[in-house]
């Protein structure tokens, strides 16, 4: 169905793309580099974070516009700077 065309539209994309490449790969291949770290391999002690890391990137990137978290306590009353309150300061000044 969908997913299928969408991934074989996406293969002929990447073929595409490798057309336009130089024939042989070097170690400064940037994509490249990112093609090999972004593989999970079996028995990688780190694979747990690095999936549990790519989960929350991915959710937390979906839920803000940039990627910074938002103060989720209760509304406070404006200050005279109208700043909006950060996630670690609730908006009140203390000093």
């Amino acid at each position: 169905g969908r997913v299928q065309r969408e991934r074989q539209d996406a293969l002929v994309r990447e073929q595409e793309s490798m057309k336009e490449k130089a024939f042989a790969r070097h170690e400064d291949d940037e994509e490249l580099e990112d093609l090999r770290r972004g593989v999970i391999r079996e028995g990688d002690p780190m694979a747990k974070y690095q999936r549990k890391k790519r989960t929350t990137r991915d959710q937390s990137s979906m839920n803000q516009p940039h990627g910074k978290p938002i103060y989720k306590g209760p509304q406070p009353k404006p200050n005279r700077f109208r700043i909006r309150p950060g996630y670690r300061w609730d908006g009140v000044d203390r000093g």
